[in-house]
């Protein structure tokens, strides 16, 4: 049997049933069995337009729903800001209400400033070989 998916299995059905006519002089035997198929087809048929119209649904739900939380983001962006400069940068109530408040800096720090570092020098220390 060539493909197993539901539309190419439907499809099959739908081969045997445009012999109906052809086969039930034949086989008269098969008259019940070709009414349940056509029945089966019929249905099959209307759950496939079913599912093509609820995932148009589930599309348009998931689009509204990037579009919620894109605007929830940036208002939720803008009362931190207004947060911040009411509380200021560093105010630890900023936990409180879902931001992260800046580190606080340390103190001067003390440092040797760094001196360079000479390159390597080729082993005759930058004399011209004779």
């Amino acid at each position: 049997m060539a493909g197993k998916s539901k539309a190419e299995r439907i499809s099959r059905w739908r081969t045997l049933l445009a012999y109906e006519q052809e086969l039930r002089a034949e086989l008269p035997s098969l008259k019940r069995d070709f009414a349940d198929l056509r029945a089966m087809e019929e249905e099959a048929t209307a759950l496939f337009s079913q599912i093509a119209r609820l995932q148009g649904q589930m599309r348009e739900a998931v689009n509204g729903l990037r579009d919620v939380t894109r605007s929830g983001d940036l208002l939720r962006t803008r009362m931190g800001s207004s947060l911040r400069g009411q509380l200021g940068f560093e105010n630890a109530l900023l936990i409180k209400y879902g931001f992260e408040p800046r580190a606080k800096r340390g103190g001067f720090r003390h440092t040797k400033p760094r001196t360079r570092s000479r390159s390597k020098r080729s082993p005759t220390n930058g004399e011209i070989p004779s």
